[in-house]
């Protein structure tokens, strides 16, 4: 076309006959989302791996369950204070960044661990690993987000948390093979090599699904409102999800779930061995039938929610929760106990990926890793609260106590979640469909204008065949 007739088509209104809206490639989105699942199952697996070994170095070092507390405790709170972080790093630099800077760190970490030699070297290692970890669930959770449509997202998210803790079951009796037959160096070489092939697949296969594009137009849209004078000095509690009451009943779920589990699974372990005179295989026995029903539970019934709405499920899942604490204070069988390990098991499946999906169906794209880090933080300060809880009242409370206050709080916990969440069981974020929604009413209001400017003047109009 001539600058002439550029400059005469300028004077033309054409009418659109079709609206070309950029999404993901639906196959695209489900390669992205099983590579990332496997790279997070790798990574936690290295993770479990060395999980049973830093009791035993630490004999060796000549310190004990008080040096393995510190650990404990800088884990969780490295990781309570590196998530929200990552998380606004994830939002506004995009998640590929900090997934793969979590990935290297981890590699790092354990080969730290080969080398260390004192209790204090431990400690610090352990805290910044709980900080690559706290770092890394807020990116991946973000990806979800990013790519998978909000009719499918618990699925998804389902899938993610099933890889977590299918390298948390599996690690720890890996760990426990590596050490007895090669020694203390080679869990943290096995950790090592499954968080290089980790980095090595989300180098190749896992690409950024918040680009610089996508933050560029968040920016841009940000600056008009701020012309506008609807974002001058907006504080942070107001980038937070809508409605503030759904936000907060998370949160506390979360910590809650969290703060039970550190409450009274810790006292359950003396109450196996010291009451009821479990062997270690039948101590086993309990823990696989809790990890394989949650992780096929978090795979296979992920995406219930996703058809019968987030909160009926989510209050399921709580009262089913409470099962191997209610078993627990009811019934001294092997066989009984295994039955409400399970169904515990299952209802943890359903709840954490309807918990994790309904944070992101109420967060704005914009802000979704940084929720997402206030989640891992809440959940990292109920991880610390349980415990100390239990050595502060430990003395004087009794195993069966602690597993009928376990069982109690969990069932109630159903209540405010039945009263906040009944009305908001579906996505009101922006997602895809929100999207397309907004791009159909501005294909709308552009059809309105062209018929306006044809009645104007029609001399000027021309529609392509």
């Amino acid at each position: 076309m001539s600058t002439h007739d550029a400059y005469l088509s300028l004077n033309h209104i054409t009418a659109a006959t079709r609206i070309a809206v950029s999404a993901p490639n639906a196959t695209r989105a489900r390669t992205v989302l099983v590579l990332l699942a496997g790279t997070v199952a790798l990574t936690t697996t290295g993770f479990g791996i060395v999980i049973p070994i830093f009791s035993k170095r630490l004999v060796e070092l000549g310190s004990g369950v008080e040096v393995l507390g510190m650990m404990t405790v800088s884990y969780a709170l490295a990781a309570f204070l590196a998530a929200p972080l990552a998380g606004i790093l994830a939002d506004r630099i995009g998640r590929r960044p900090i997934i793969l800077a979590s990935l290297a760190a981890f590699v790092a970490v354990n080969v730290g661990y080969v080398f260390a030699d004192s209790t204090g070297t431990f400690v610090a290692l352990r805290a910044i690993q709980g900080a690559v970890i706290g770092s890394l669930m807020p990116a991946t959770l973000g990806v979800v987000a990013d790519v998978a449509p909000s009719n499918s997202r618990a699925r998804w998210t389902g899938v993610l948390m099933g890889s977590v803790s299918s390298g948390l079951v599996l690690g720890p009796v890996v760990g426990g093979v590596l050490y007895e037959a090669l020694g203390f160096e080679a869990p943290f070489i096995a950790s090592a090599s499954a968080g290089l092939v980790s980095l090595a697949a989300a180098v190749l296969f896992v690409s950024e699904t918040r680009t610089r594009t996508v933050r560029r137009r968040e920016m841009l849209r940000a600056r008009h409102e701020n012309q506008q004078g609807d974002q001058t000095g907006k504080p942070f509690v107001t980038k937070l999800p809508r409605p503030l009451v759904v936000f907060t009943a998370l949160l506390f779920l979360n910590f809650m779930l969290e703060f039970v589990y550190g409450f009274a699974d810790l006292e359950m372990v003396f109450y196996v061995y010291d009451r009821l005179e479990w062997s270690s295989v039948q101590f086993g026995g309990l823990v696989a039938a809790y990890g394989v029903a949650m992780v096929s539970g978090q795979v296979l019934l992920g995406h219930v929610s996703d058809k019968r709405g987030r909160g009926p499920i989510i209050i399921l899942g709580l009262v089913m929760t409470s099962a191997l604490y209610a078993g627990l204070a009811l019934f001294t069988s092997f066989p009984m106990l295994i039955g409400a390990a399970m169904i515990t098991g299952a209802g943890e499946a359903l709840a954490a990926p309807a918990l994790s999906a309904l944070y992101l169906d109420i967060t704005p794209e914009q802000h979704r890793s940084r929720v997402m880090g206030i989640r891992e933080s809440s959940i990292q300060l109920g991880g610390v609260a349980g415990p100390l809880l239990l050595i502060v009242a430990g003395s004087w409370i009794t195993p069966h106590a602690a597993f009928v206050a376990a069982a109690v709080l969990l069932a109630v916990l159903a209540i405010p979640a039945l009263a906040t969440l009944r009305r908001r069981t579906h996505g009101v974020g922006v997602t895809r469909d929100g999207i397309g929604d907004r791009h159909a009413a501005a294909h709308g209001a552009l059809r309105g204008t062209v018929a306006w400017a044809r009645s104007v003047r029609p001399e000027y109009i021309s529609v392509p065949a």
